[in-house]
């Protein structure tokens, strides 16, 4: 198994390039990606992935991103592979209930 992991900041910041191959009984498989933070405060994190077979077929691939604002989370994703495509998407967040009305924040616990 070969891992890299490479820094894009001269180019693009807070963005990494990463590269793993990997070995089996059913061949060789390479995994290529882009993740990074994105916003003033770095609340956006996002990556694209995709890996191919040793025939050069591509075999999944996933396009994910995730914010952390002031009033709670929001996640969304794609996936694909030989047989399906997945979306999702999720919000998370602290409700409270108070005489004043509601107060909405990140997750509690």
């Amino acid at each position: 198994s070969l891992t890299l992991s490479i820094p894009l900041e001269r180019w693009l910041p807070n963005t990494w390039a990463s590269y793993n191959q990997s070995h089996s009984k059913q061949g060789t498989t390479q995994n290529i990606g882009l993740n990074g933070t994105a916003l003033s405060d770095n609340n956006l994190n996002w990556n694209i992935q995709q890996s191919h077979d040793s025939q050069g077929q591509t075999r999944n691939t996933s396009l994910n991103a995730d914010y952390k604002g002031a009033y709670g989370e929001l996640s969304a994703g794609y996936g694909q592979d030989f047989s399906q495509r997945q979306i999702h998407y999720g919000i998370q967040g602290g409700l409270i209930a108070h005489a004043n009305g509601i107060t909405l924040g990140q997750p509690m616990g």
